[in-house]
């Protein structure tokens, strides 16, 4: 989402939402660093960090301990997946893509936070649609 964007929601972004979880928590994704929005690589029950092999996080963090042993070119995101940090849930965080939901108040107005129809284990936020009105037919009236 650019500058000025106004985060507006899809009917259909639950779709891939549940794709996105199911990838990292059932199939041990990889996700893509570039393409992909944080809250995949701070997922609270499926730590990215433990889809790549053991060794990977250690010789990562032996290099940065030689060449940037400050710290100044580590992002916020890698500090996360280190540490296993899940991440920050607030009103609409699901609607900005920083959480996966929770509850009602992650999403965006006019969705709710449900669980998938094939994995359960999995919420993300659908459109709520207003109930239609029941209309009333009566019977013909009969002519004496």
């Amino acid at each position: 989402m650019g500058k000025g964007s106004s985060y507006l929601p899809t009917k259909l972004d639950h779709i891939a939402e549940v794709i996105e979880q199911v990838g990292l928590c059932k199939y041990g994704a990889r996700p893509h660093y570039g393409k992909n929005f944080d809250r995949l690589f701070a997922h609270p029950e499926c730590h990215v960090r433990d889809n790549f092999p053991p060794e990977n996080f250690p010789k990562m963090l032996e290099l940065q301990k030689k060449h940037d042993p400050n710290k100044v070119f580590e992002p916020e995101l890698v500090t996360r997946m280190v540490e296993r940090r899940g991440p920050v849930y607030g009103d609409k965080c699901a609607l900005r893509r920083e959480c996966y939901c929770k509850e009602d108040s992650h999403c965006a107005d006019g969705f709710k936070c449900q669980p998938s129809a094939s994995y359960p284990e999995f919420k993300a936020c659908k459109v709520q649609y207003p109930k239609q009105k029941e209309e009333h037919h009566s019977e013909p009236k009969q002519e004496l």
